[in-house]
């Protein structure tokens, strides 16, 4: 692929009108969006064509409607395993067909005639007239708005508080299992019940998705851990838990190590880049679910951005881009909901089978907006109180002291007192 030319950053010729760092799912859906709607687009990645590893898995009623034929799997309900026993929640569920959703996008910005750079990005300039990406290269692209998706280690996006991060960790494995004990209509969500070689203090869960009657990805997960539990240890956690099931042999198909940022500060408000995706603090901050939001969000930011292009330029695009990412109301549920991560990291293997026991037998409703990240401040709020008056006593406590630490509170203040912004 070309590469566009650019000048210093103060001339008065812009070449394109959109530049996205990063090439993941957020980075080419928002892309894709401003192309779409008329605008020039450049993507910079050091791998902008590299395949996406992860598995994305999302629920279904976060799916738009257009970006339903990605499905590759598709369960009619999901289960949870957790103190009470089993719980059954009939929503559907879904994962994504990574390698057509990112050749549909890909198809689209070469329709487009978008660019594709292949670079690492150092640092971002801007002047009256445009954003200048400097790359590792030495290399300049000239954009009149600039998108960071280029994921949460970004060093690119100020936030409105630099704290400490906590990690979801994860180990999964795709086995060839004959008979498997899962079926295939449903996905198991959660089972708390303890593997072999588990320990109280350093809790998971084991995530299964059932392929075929005889394929199923197995994943053992750390909800969230401060520092990271090592995923070395959820492999063998997940070898001896499949064991425990029946599995004669354990040979994988196919592996995957994943460690999730969560509870990153959000985005400053007012500055000049726009970010979006994991370098927007997107990763819901309770769950670490991340494709469902960017799905939901990118016709709204794809909008916001271009129409401030054609009204106004690349400063009140990305002014309009950055309220629509994160308007003021968002940023105080979302740090309702990141007071979650304070109280699960109190909670030992046990408290948290307790703990999501009673979550999972809050209204359907309810489980759907926190889930989705949709709920606003007082339907998180009311959220809580339900929670809280369904556990035992002893359970309420330990939920009170994660929730009044200054480290869980301090933002959410921040948050409330904001003034200016919608």
């Amino acid at each position: 692929m070309g590469t566009v030319r650019v000048g210093p950053v103060g001339g008065v010729e812009s070449r394109t009108d959109v530049v996205v760092i990063g090439s993941g799912p957020a980075a080419l859906l928002l892309a894709a969006g401003c192309a779409a709607r008329g605008a020039s687009v450049t993507v910079v990645s050091p791998n902008p064509h590299g395949a996406w590893k992860p598995i994305y898995c999302v629920w279904e009623h976060q799916l738009p409607e257009r970006f339903r034929r990605f499905r590759a799997v598709r369960w009619s309900s999901v289960s949870v395993h957790a103190a009470s026993g089993a719980i059954e929640l009939h929503e559907p569920y879904a994962r994504l067909d990574n390698t057509a959703l990112q050749r549909a996008l890909l198809a689209e910005l070469r329709e487009f005639e978008a660019t594709f750079v292949e670079d690492a990005v150092e640092r971002v300039d801007h002047g009256s007239h445009g954003s200048a990406v400097i790359c590792a290269s030495g290399r300049q692209l000239r954009g009149r708005v600039v998108v960071d998706a280029s994921g949460a280690a970004t060093r690119l996006t100020r936030r409105t508080v630099n704290r400490p991060a906590s990690y979801q960790t994860a180990y999964g494995a795709l086995l060839h299992w004959p008979g498997h004990p899962w079926g295939t209509a449903s996905a198991e969500l959660m089972d708390w019940r303890p593997a072999p070689s588990g320990s109280e203090r350093s809790p998971s869960f084991l995530y299964a998705l059932p392929v075929s009657t005889d394929m199923v990805f197995l994943e053992e997960t750390c909800l969230v851990g401060r520092p990271a539990l090592g995923t070395s240890i959820l492999r063998e956690r997940l070898r001896q838990r499949s064991a425990g099931h029946g599995l004669p042999r354990w040979l994988p198909l196919a592996e995957e190590y994943c460690s999730v940022a969560m509870g990153l500060g959000l985005p400053q408000q007012g500055q000049r880049i726009v970010p979006f995706g994991a370098a927007a603090a997107m990763i819901h901050p309770a769950t670490g679910y991340s494709i469902g939001r960017a799905l939901s969000k990118v016709d709204a930011v794809a909008d916001a951005l271009t129409a401030g292009l054609w009204s106004g330029g690349g400063a009140a695009a990305a002014s309009a881009a950055n309220r629509t990412v994160w308007p003021r109301h968002e940023r105080i549920s979302w740090e309702l909901y990141r007071l979650g991560i304070e109280v699960l990291l109190d909670l030992d293997q046990t408290e948290l089978s307790r703990f999501f026991a009673s979550f999972f037998s809050l209204p359907v409703e309810q489980l759907r907006g926190f889930f989705a990240g949709s709920l606003d401040a007082g339907g998180v709020f009311g959220a809580m109180l339900k929670l809280f008056a369904r556990t035992s006593t002893d359970l309420r406590w330990r939920l009170v002291k994660g929730s009044l630490s200054s480290r869980a509170t301090g933002p959410v203040e921040r948050s409330f007192l904001e003034g200016g912004v919608t």
